[in-house]
């Protein structure tokens, strides 16, 4: 697999709190990764360590090009936290120092960069006139200069409104297929069901899993099935290839099934050929929330 980005044994140290515990795991390139974990987890720490703001008691970080070369910091786009700029200058002004700053991306490229934010008309605006969606745009366009391969986000739509969260998901669906490599730590896990290709999955600063979501939710599916006898029905069904348990509850025959061993036309065929008829047959597939409960609890 190309990868972007090895984490290697990782540790972190505060004092007596261990912040990171031994941490590993691989970021394929052109991926959309997800950092998840409850508060205090380590997932903003961890972002500090691959941005080299924080340094690991132990392990390392290698992040390499498509060449098999190491990365250089500058390309390396970042947001981290609470959006930091002067809030008595207007938007273009803050992003041409941030460009001067970081050592990122010119000055030509400002105004493109804010057009694909949706802050064009507001680029002379000051910052403090900026709500707080605007002000979060405002943030990953300061990371967006420089074209940079890799793009971190820490909590991109923290305090957003359900308008704002859809604008940044769309702005990262859209970075994704550009073939940016984006590395986003989130609470918000339908969100990252909804962009995020891989997660590494954190508790207490330990790795729980790490991998695609697809592989993670596979493990088991959930089949609703309704006939006129479920008592019959769930007799026939005993010994069914594929399914791992079955109990009736309420009006229908819940089924757990082993992920992906299981087609809905077959089951229903074989149904009919026993004389019995599906009222109800639906396939519910285990959500990111479901699999991270299940982990972390």
């Amino acid at each position: 697999m190309d990868i972007t980005l090895q984490v290697s044994a990782i540790s972190k140290s505060y004092g007596p709190i261990q912040a990171l515990k031994n941490v590993s795991f691989t970021v394929p390139r052109g991926s959309v990764f997800g950092i998840l974990g409850p508060n205090g987890s380590g997932k903003s720490t961890l972002l500090g360590i691959m941005l080299q703001i924080l340094q690991p008691n132990n392990g390392t970080i290698q992040w390499v090009s498509k060449e098999g070369k190491p990365l250089s910091r500058n390309q390396l786009g970042a947001f981290l936290e609470t959006p930091n700029f002067y809030h008595y200058m207007s938007g273009y002004n803050n992003l041409k120092i941030t460009s001067a700053i970081s050592g990122r991306g010119t000055i030509t490229e400002i105004d493109a960069i804010l057009d694909q934010l949706k802050l064009a008309q507001r680029k002379n605006s000051k910052f403090s006139t900026y709500s707080l969606g605007m002000k979060q745009r405002l943030a990953i366009a300061g990371a967006l200069l420089g074209n940079p391969a890799i793009l971190l986000l820490d909590e991109p739509t923290n305090g957003l409104d359900p308008e704002g969260i859809a604008e940044i998901r769309n702005l990262i669906q859209q970075l994704a297929a550009q073939g940016t490599t984006i590395i986003m730590a989130s609470h918000l896990l339908d969100e990252v069901e909804k962009v995020c290709t891989h997660v590494a999955i954190l508790k207490k600063g330990e790795l729980l899993t790490s991998g695609s979501i697809r592989d993670l939710m596979s493990g088991e599916e959930i089949i609703h099935l309704d006939a006129a006898d479920l008592i019959h029905l769930q007799q026939i069904l005993q010994g069914y290839p594929g399914i791992a348990s079955m109990k009736i509850e309420g009006e229908m025959l819940k089924v757990h099934a082993i992920g992906g061993e299981i087609q809905l036309e077959e089951i229903n065929r074989y149904c009919f050929q026993q004389g019995i008829a599906l009222r109800q047959l639906t396939l519910h597939k285990k959500s990111l929330e479901t699999t991270f409960l299940e982990l972390t609890h």
